[in-house]
């Protein structure tokens, strides 16, 4: 929550920016640079992301779903904080929407499975790029795509959209990517949510 509250603050005082690009990636991502002080301690969010997240839950890839973007381009911002009793559903319903939506996954059937570049940004959580990233997206993914993803030949993590989601509604033809958001860029979904779970996040 403290990760995503600060994205929030960091995307408002540049509003209304509407490519993040700049923000995200190169030297002066605002996730590199230290934003937060924490009892004394300075940190980035990159240091949540992965030191503090990484090393307290096992590297599990689900954490990523729970850190907010700012982008089109990256998993929802859901509209209640996490909290102990339902952090690992909530993970895993934002994994699932994710990886089953254009957003996060596409395939044009050429060899090559595209998936978006916020998994070439999390790839500490991928040892083993393509094949823990197939693993990890074969638990989610449904319909085509799973078909198409069990026989590409690589994983190419080009998928990009740096448009800033709009949650207020005020740029209507961007969308945004608010989990309750029908109107978010590319968010179609390709089947319904098959509930799973294993394991617990607290």
């Amino acid at each position: 929550n403290l990760y995503n509250v600060t994205v929030l603050n960091e995307i408002i005082s540049v509003y209304p920016r509407r490519s993040l690009k700049g923000m995200i990636v190169g030297r002066n991502s605002m996730f590199s640079e230290k934003l937060l002080t924490v009892s004394g301690v300075p940190l980035s969010l990159d240091d949540i992301q992965f030191t503090i997240l990484a090393e307290n839950y096992d590297n599990d890839p689900l954490i990523i779903y729970g850190l907010y973007q700012g982008i089109i381009g990256g998993p929802d911002i859901r509209p209640l904080a996490y909290n102990g009793d339902d952090v690992y559903r909530a993970l895993e319903d934002n994994a699932f929407r994710f990886i089953n939506s254009n957003r996060g996954t596409f395939t044009r059937g050429e060899g090559a499975f595209r998936v978006s570049s916020f998994y070439d940004r999390s790839r500490p959580y991928f040892p083993d790029f393509s094949t823990d990233l197939s693993a990890h997206l074969l638990s989610y993914l449904e319909g085509r795509e799973r078909e198409e993803l069990q026989v590409a030949a690589e994983i190419a993590p080009d998928i990009d959209d740096w448009t800033v989601t709009d949650l207020g509604g005020t740029i209507p033809e961007i969308g945004g990517s608010l989990a309750n958001n029908a109107a978010a860029l590319l968010d179609s979904f390709k089947s319904d949510y098959k509930n799973v779970y294993g394991g617990q996040l607290t």
